[in-house]
């Protein structure tokens, strides 16, 4: 994606040639690109928007430097709605006197503490200076005693005792300062990790960004058991700070320093908090290319993260964006009900999933098919099978779209985005948030059939856009039928109805599965039409929703002596599962069409739809 690129001074003074050129700007910029850290760095920002908005200044040059400025804090804080940039510039305003290192970006949660800082600061706004000073003094006075934030060797250990143990202690380690460490920042933006970064130099000085990689860095560690060096190419380690900041860099153990090169050693204390003198969130190692993280685990020997910092973790890092369906993690045996970290072992969350199960059950993992999962755990099956059909979809769309020699349209490129989201973040126990992955996928396939048509331009992709579609269409079967399931579970319906609507939810089976079991059903001669005895087996198109309009019009749904009737909207769904199955792709849309209206209808007040 292009980044936002702020002007340099001598770009001012060209794009004003021939008029007076603003002294305060130039003066303004000037103090931008003479910040040494990040902080100082966004309040110059902030004091150049001020005094363009402020003054009113109205021409093409201070419009487009006004945007310019929105976008470069937009990509600091990680927020593209202008609006919010706005409101979190203010807060950064009013907060900093009383913490200068708070940064209106999302800060990671101990657990055991609140660390919002805004909210505090919300609720104390009107004291006066002196009482939110005190105020913010016992906050952070409480946040360095959470026991979840990092321990030099362990939570469960003294700092002492680990320094004890250390052998090396006559080597030197790194430590870096406030303005030090803004060389090995990095930041995170719509999923991706960048760094500040500068065009050239002088008053040609430009200010932009670059994604961040760890191509160019070694970590370089030692085995203490076996007494050898071991390299990790590409991979460097980093720190999480409280307040939000993430720093990435190389690692040198001091086993492998030089007296000439390296003399000391770099290791997570040398990233950590030196100026608010705070303990770390998070500390381990990363490896990144074009910003995206390929691996992020908690792999430090000197914090030794236990299981539930890491989950901590894992979840401040899914909130940001930067953990993916294809990002390796750190994992936990369980041993006698305990988690136990695994040095030589980092995984997906998908992979962590079946190596659980195969030492939990003391499996062969040679052992364990899809086909072995369907008998031995229907959950587990099911589970996998869906996420992994999420994670492999844009490599599948990649292999069927490519074409030779091709121009990729706006259309097409919105697509691929689209579809990467997905692919990337789609979760199969968050079926709303997949069901809205999915729509925006179809979306963007609409807006990609509709150009071809109007422009009666032909692509090679149409076959590969048709599969995908029906791919999407099928997914989306199945999560709108869990939504729809769990909105109408606790509805009155007979006990075979009620079992299989159980066995739906907690994932014993997918939508071939619950096909396979509603036929059953039928064979048992299980009348699913009790309510309906005229309607034929086949759905008329429609009649589900024409059954729930009956429903919503104030005729009850059941009389007093017919609860072990089926339950005529779990029945129609039943029927629309059946027809799904082989359907075409048109069908397939109908389908989906009817669940979205039954769906939408479901999340009503109960009274609305059942009662009248």
């Amino acid at each position: 994606m292009p980044f936002p690129v702020l002007l340099s001074v001598n770009d001012w003074h060209k794009k004003m040639s021939g008029s007076s050129s603003d002294n305060n700007i130039v003066e303004l910029l000037k103090n931008i690109y003479e910040a040494k850290t990040i902080y100082t760095q966004f309040d110059k920002l902030t004091e150049l928007l001020n005094f363009l908005e402020n003054n009113k200044l109205e021409g093409a040059i201070y419009t487009e430097l006004n945007t310019s400025i929105l976008a470069v804090i937009g990509h600091i804080i990680n927020e593209d709605d202008e609006v919010k940039i706005r409101e979190k510039v203010t807060a950064r305003e009013k907060i900093k006197k009383f913490d200068p290192y708070y940064m209106p970006w999302i800060r990671p949660e101990p657990g055991d503490l609140s660390n919002d800082l805004f909210a505090l600061f919300q609720s104390v706004k009107q004291q006066s200076d002196a009482d939110i000073k005190s105020t913010f003094a016992t906050f952070f006075k409480k946040l360095k005693s959470s026991k979840n934030l990092l321990k030099l060797g362990g939570r469960n250990k003294s700092e002492d005792d680990f320094w004890a143990y250390r052998q090396e202690s006559d080597i030197e380690e790194a430590h870096y300062n406030l303005e030090e460490l803004e060389q090995f920042r990095v930041i995170p933006y719509q999923g991706k990790l960048l760094k500040l970064t500068n065009i050239e130099n002088g008053e040609n000085k430009r200010l932009t960004f670059e994604y961040a990689s760890t191509k160019h860095l070694t970590l370089k560690a030692f085995d203490d058991f076996f007494k050898r060096s071991q390299d990790y190419p590409k991979r460097g380690i980093y720190t999480i700070h409280i307040n939000g900041s993430m720093f990435v860099g190389p690692s040198l153990a001091p086993q492998r320093t030089s007296i000439f090169f390296n003399p000391k050693a770099i290791l997570h204390p040398s990233f950590s908090d030196s100026y608010a003198r705070i303990p770390l969130f998070m500390a381990g190692q990363i490896e990144i290319e074009q910003g995206e993280a390929g691996l992020l685990d908690s792999g430090s020997g000197h914090y030794l993260p236990d299981y539930e910092q890491t989950q901590l973790a894992n979840l401040f890092f899914k909130v940001i964006g930067i953990i993916s369906n294809r990002t390796k993690l750190t994992f936990f045996r369980l041993i006698d009900q305990e988690r136990v970290f695994d040095a030589d072992f980092n995984c997906t969350e998908l992979e962590a999933l079946i190596k659980d199960f195969c030492l939990i059950n003391k499996i062969d993992p040679r052992i364990v098919t899809l086909d072995y999962l369907g008998t031995a755990a229907p959950s587990l099956y099911t589970h996998y099978k869906m996420q992994a059909q999420i994670n492999n979809e844009l490599v599948l769309w990649q292999k069927e779209s490519f074409v030779f020699f091709s121009t990729l349209s706006v259309q097409t490129l919105k697509l691929n985005q689209e579809i990467e989201k997905f692919s990337k973040y789609g979760q199969y126990t968050n079926p709303e948030y997949t069901c809205d992955l999915l729509l925006n996928i179809q979306k963007a396939i609409d807006e990609w059939n509709r150009y071809h048509q109007q422009s009666k331009i032909t692509s090679k992709r149409q076959s590969a856009v048709n599969n995908l579609e029906k791919r999407v269409q099928q997914q989306l079967i199945y999560y709108t039928t869990k939504l729809l399931l769990r909105n109408l579970s606790e509805e009155p319906m007979p006990e075979p109805q009620q079992k299989w609507v159980k066995q739906f939810l907690k994932g014993k089976m997918d939508i071939a599965k619950a096909a396979q079991e509603i036929a059953a059903f039928k064979n048992k001669e299980i009348s699913f039409h009790k309510s309906w005895p005229n309607e034929t087996p086949e759905l008329a198109e429609g009649s589900i929703s024409n059954r729930l309009t009956t429903v919503a019009s104030g005729r009850p749904f059941f009389s007093a002596n017919s609860i072990q009737k089926s339950n005529p909207i779990i029945s129609a769904i039943f029927e629309l599962i059946i027809k799904s199955e082989q359907a075409s792709l048109k069908a397939l849309k109908k389908i989906n069409a009817s669940l979205a209206k039954v769906l939408i209808e479901s999340e009503k007040p109960t009274k609305q739809i059942f009662l009248g």
